[in-house]
């Protein structure tokens, strides 16, 4: 199979997909995890989606052991199903890395709020796919390993 792969694949192809790393993606999560009550600062583009694709697996690989566990009428009409504990456990750090996101292109975390209309839904998927402000902003500077540093308290 790899001798049919890399038959097909440009060197540039493989470089490319080697970084994406598990590892990466689940510091990335874990980075997330260990600053779940800060809601000042920066988060990069790349800790937010991988955090969102980490969060994404997981969430579908819990589905699926609840319906393995408690059968799929069960899972309809239980509140407490893995799923949903998880979704519960998710939520402070999720909201957290998504103001951070926003303050990493300058803008406040307050613009959340319009999530729940269908505009505003895609308005904040632009946003979280912007590049993040060079330099320094409101909200901080960004460190030169992609990392966002919080601004000084004065």
């Amino acid at each position: 199979m790899s001798v049919f792969v890399s038959g097909y694949m440009s060197e540039k192809m493989l470089h490319d997909c080697s970084s994406l790393d598990g590892v990466k993606a689940m510091n990335e999560f874990v980075t997330v995890f260990r600053r779940w009550s800060d809601f000042g600062g920066r988060s990069s583009r790349r800790e937010f989606w991988m955090y969102g694709l980490v969060l994404l697996l997981l969430s579908v690989l819990l589905g699926i052991l609840d319906v393995v566990l408690l059968g799929q009428e069960a899972v309809l009409y239980r509140v407490w199903t893995l799923g949903n504990v998880f979704a519960l456990v998710t939520l402070v750090p999720s909201l957290s890395v998504s103001v951070r996101r926003l303050h990493d292109i300058d803008k406040s975390g307050w613009w959340l709020l319009i999530m729940p209309t269908g505009i505003g839904l895609f308005l904040i998927i632009y946003w979280n796919c912007l590049a993040s402000d060079a330099g320094e902003n409101t909200y901080g500077a960004l460190s030169t390993v992609d990392e966002a540093i919080p601004p000084d308290e004065n």
